[in-house]
């Protein structure tokens, strides 16, 4: 299996030592769900019929705002927090990533209705790949908008424009997931189920920060 270079780079590194571990997490996984990037049409045809439906019927009434702001990066953690009811890692790993997008290795993307926040993500940025490291939402509004659905294709959209090759958004963790509702999701995009195995040398990969998808 090729190596991806994320989980070979410095930024992986500190991350992981933040976070508690003794050695860096090897996140080359096969089961990572990799999207490769396009023209909207080629990108919409990629997809199971029921995630075209929503991006193409659904995703009105919200508005992406990207940020590399630390006013937007707290929005961030904050609803991070909300969303799990906890802090679920160390400070030092927030303080991390924001750090990253300092050094352009990152951003957030603020998702609001009505102008009040419901949604956010945090995407990497690595030679040319995207890679989801973590995103939140309101619980009480998440029935009510397909907020997931938006950050996603916002992503996809963004990313292609900018000539970015893929976006990795990481595999399923039945541990944390027994229902496995976040990796039907994130299969979703792609409905002919292409992983990590099938990418090119020096693509894919994602970050597993424990995350509320």
């Amino acid at each position: 299996m090729p190596r991806f270079l994320f989980w070979d780079s410095p930024q992986w590194a500190t991350y992981c030592a933040a976070y508690g571990l003794d050695a860096p997490a090897d996140n080359n996984s096969p089961e990572n769900v990799i999207l490769p990037l396009g023209e909207p049409g080629e990108m919409l045809a990629r997809m199971r019929h029921d995630h075209r439906y929503t991006v193409r019927k659904r995703l009105g009434g919200m508005n992406a705002h990207w940020s590399r702001e630390r006013s937007d990066f707290d929005l961030y953690q904050w609803l991070h927090g909300q969303a799990s009811g906890r802090m679920t890692r160390p400070q030092k790993t927030w303080d991390l990533m924001y750090e990253f997008i300092q050094q352009g290795f990152g951003e957030v993307l603020i998702v609001r209705t009505e102008g009040e926040p419901i949604g956010a993500s945090y995407f990497y940025l690595y030679e040319k790949g995207v890679y989801w490291g973590s995103s939140a939402r309101l619980p009480a509004l998440e029935r009510r908008y397909p907020i997931g659905h938006f950050m996603v294709w916002e992503a996809m959209l963004r990313y292609a424009h900018q000539n970015y090759d893929y976006i990795d958004l990481g595999r399923a963790h039945p541990e944390t997931d027994p229902t496995n509702g976040i990796g039907i999701f994130k299969h979703g995009w792609i409905k002919e189920g292409r992983t990590l195995g099938g990418a090119p040398q020096g693509r894919g990969g994602s970050m597993p920060s424990p995350s509320a998808v």
